[in-house]
């Protein structure tokens, strides 16, 4: 996973910089004391104090809960692996409840990482199946600071699902498809999620997230903040085998409300969680969060025979979460760690419900070099 913060504080220091005016002064005077000669702040010192200020701001700390990272370089290997779900559930009058379950196959990479303070850069080699690396994308972008952090990812997979389990089909077992490739299914996905550390003083994210700090005494902190998620699926429900989806279009199996062709949305959504910090044996931390949101929904969407337009305010409402859960070792020259996150949607369209789970699981170790300026001068080193 790449986290990169370099480019907000580039931006946020270098509005500071060009707002830092050189004193006006009159004309008048100048010519009366030729000798007088103004220098203006050099505009590159500005913007080193202005990006300092912002990291103290983002970092503030208390010493006696959290260790700031005493290098300033670090290098990990990462094994990241990563998997979608999606659920349907339709029903109508005249019978029962339907469901099909679509899951990706997990793609794995591994790769080396470098970084430098927060920014972190690396690449992730895919090493599934050659066949299967067209047909889907995947990029991420976490930041994690003491005060806020954020999410951004994209997802794109074109017809690389399998089918998973099934019910309320007449004389269909639950698992008699399970695995079978399924063409038919395609999916586009944008998110991004901001949010606020309320007790970040005591409180570190980065300390079993982003190995840039340790946690020294067990500390939790809610959390609140803001996602926007856009969500574009096609669906052929014709592709999926003749026991589920019937033998003709006169006499189908499927209900109506599972034979739509395209889903779209918008979602603006608000969220409030909590996350805990366990320092359970030194060196050791254990972390667990969940931020359940509630949104407002916009949806585009169209079918086969089904085009009532949503009059029910119940409907443009979508739920969801946010999870965390971390174990790490971190001795402040050497860690080892993994971590799992997973962002949950539920979406109700009258008689249809659709239900999105994007997760991701790290496994990673590293170490740190070169001291940072202050330690090697308290270590009197050169």
């Amino acid at each position: 996973m790449i986290r990169f913060l370099g480019t907000f504080l580039l931006f946020y220091a270098g509005i500071s910089a060009m707002s830092a005016q050189t004193p006006n002064v009159p004309a008048d005077s100048i010519a009366a004391d030729s000798t007088t000669i103004v220098h203006p702040r050099p505009r590159l010192e500005q913007f080193k104090e202005n990006a300092k200020e912002v990291i103290r701001k983002l970092d503030r700390y208390d010493k006696d809960y959290i260790e700031p990272d005493h290098y300033d370089w670090t290098v990990m290997v990462q094994n990241t692996n990563f998997f979608q779900h999606i659920t349907m559930s339709g029903w109508s009058n005249n019978s029962n409840w339907q469901t099909l379950s679509f899951y990706q196959k997990p793609s794995m990479k591994v790769g080396p990482y470098i970084g430098w303070r927060w920014i972190f850069l690396g690449y992730g080699l895919d090493v599934t199946s050659p066949a299967e690396l067209g047909k889907s994308l995947n990029l991420n972008l976490s930041v994690y600071t003491n005060m806020i952090g954020g999410d951004i990812f994209y997802l794109r997979n074109k017809g690389n699902y399998r089918l998973g389990r099934t019910s309320g089909f007449e004389n269909v077992r639950k698992t008699q498809y399970y695995g079978q490739n399924f063409p038919g299914l395609n999916s586009y996905t944008f998110g991004l999620y901001v949010y606020f550390i309320l007790n970040h003083r005591r409180f570190s994210y980065p300390a079993a997230f982003n190995q840039s700090t340790r946690q020294k005494m067990s500390a939790g902190s809610w959390i609140f903040g803001f996602r926007y998620d856009h969500w574009h699926i096609s669906f052929d429900y014709t592709q999926l085998p003749y026991p589920i989806k019937g033998y003709s279009k006169a006499f189908p199996k499927i209900n109506e409300s599972l034979r739509f062709t395209q889903y779209r949305y918008t979602d603006y959504s608000l969220s409030a969680g909590y996350a805990y910090n366990w320092v359970f044996a030194r060196y050791w931390l254990m972390a667990a969060s969940i931020a359940p949101y509630l949104g407002y929904r916009k949806e585009d969407g169209q079918a086969y025979h089904y085009n009532r337009k949503i009059k029910d305010i119940m409907h443009r409402i979508g739920i969801g979460m946010v999870g965390r859960v971390g174990v790490v070792w971190n001795n402040g020259k050497g860690f080892a760690g993994a971590s799992f996150i997973t962002y949950d949607n539920l979406f109700h369209r009258h008689e249809l419900l659709i239900g999105n789970s994007t997760n991701y699981l790290n496994i990673y170790g590293g170490f740190y070099f070169r001291l940072k300026n202050k330690y090697r001068r308290a270590n009197n080193l050169k």
